[in-house]
Order: structure tokens, then C-alpha cells, then sequence
């Protein structure tokens, strides 16, 4: 943060007249302003970002749509992690979009399968799949779904939380509509 008072002095003319204690006192007092604004406009370069925000974090939630109905009793650090997945998103059906959509939320996904049907052209070490399968696509996930109290973490909110529900509700919500996806855990 800058102190702003230091320069108003560089904006005066010259001269005798500028100088003296009347005018330190009264650059000092219209200082305060100044710096009170341009301190201001520094927090509201923190405050717009959703990894930093805190005084606007509510009014940046409700920007992007949040909660949403992948919102199951959130802890403060899901509410940030999930504001921060919107703000970054950008939207995909790649396996590389979906891998990291995962991943933004914590979770180790291992690998995105697409099911295809047997085919002549298939090799014989293959799946048997038919064509219901077209629409079908897994997801495989490592872990317990074990997510842990950190330094974002709220007063109050649990040590440890376990499950998946967030990421299926998620990798759900984002897939394309015409599919069907399954969740392979190991």
C-alpha cells in the first residue's frame, strides 16, 4: 500500500507560499482521505479474486451461482474450492476437462474410460460392448474421498469429511446430456 500523502506535496507549485506547517497540516488532514480510498481500491484487488476474497466472498458466490444443488452442507474450504472451480471453468466434454474438474475439487481421478462397442474392426482382447454403450464413459477414482481441515477451513467445521458425493454431483452436472457416466473407485 502506498501513502499517498508524500505525493500531494509533489503537486503543489513552488514557493514560499506552499510551505510551512498550515499546509503539511492541511495536505495531512486531506491526506487521510486519499489514503483511506486508495487503500480501498488495494483490498478490492484481493477481494476480487475468489482464492482471497473474504468481505465480498458471499456477493462472488451468488455471482457464479452458488450454492447450487452440488452444494451438500458445504465446509468453508468446499464453498471456496467450489467458487474457485466455477471462476477458472471454462467448460468442456474432453476426458482432460473432466480429469481436471476432478481434481480442482481434491479428488485423484486416475483415468476417464470411454466404453465403445465391439466392432469388426475391433481387437479380439477387447470388451464385448454393444451399441448401448456409445453413451456410456467412467470415471476412476483413487482414494477414500477423505478430505481434511486446513488453514481455509472454518470455525467449527469438521476435521475430516469422507464420500464422493461432491465429485458425482459435479462430473454429473457438467457432462453432456446425452451420456451416462459411472463411477469405478479403487
Amino acid at each position: 500500500m502506498v501513502n499517498v500523502v508524500p505525493h500531494l506535496f509533489q503537486l503543489v507549485p513552488p514557493g514560499p507560499a506552499w510551505q510551512g506547517q498550515e499546509i503539511t497540516n492541511f495536505f495531512a488532514a486531506m491526506g487521510a482521505d486519499f489514503q483511506a480510498a486508495a487503500d480501498r481500491a488495494d483490498q478490492l484487488l484481493i477481494e476480487i479474486n475468489p482464492l482471497t476474497s473474504g468481505e465480498m466472498f458471499a456477493a462472488r458466490e451468488a455471482e457464479a451461482g452458488l450454492p447450487d444443488e452440488c452444494s451438500l452442507n458445504p465446509t468453508t474450504q468446499e464453498r471456496r474450492e467450489a467458487l474457485i472451480t466455477r471462476w477458472r471453468g471454462r467448460g468442456g466434454q474432453t476426458p482432460a476437462y473432466f480429469l481436471e474438474l476432478g481434481r480442482s475439487l481434491g479428488y485423484d481421478i486416475v483415468k476417464i474410460e470411454e466404453f465403445r462397442p465391439f466392432t469388426a474392426g475391433s481387437v479380439v482382447s477387447e470388451p464385448l460392448y454393444n451399441d448401448s454403450w456409445n453413451h456410456v464413459w467412467g470415471v476412476r477414482v483413487r482414494g477414500s474421498g477423505t478430505k481434511h481441515f486446513s488453514a481455509g477451513s472454518g470455525a467449527g467445521e469438521p476435521l475430516s469429511t469422507w464420500g464422493f458425493d461432491l465429485l458425482e454431483c459435479v462430473i454429473r452436472k457438467y457432462s453432456p446430456a446425452h451420456t451416462h457416466v459411472i463411477f469405478m473407485y479403487e
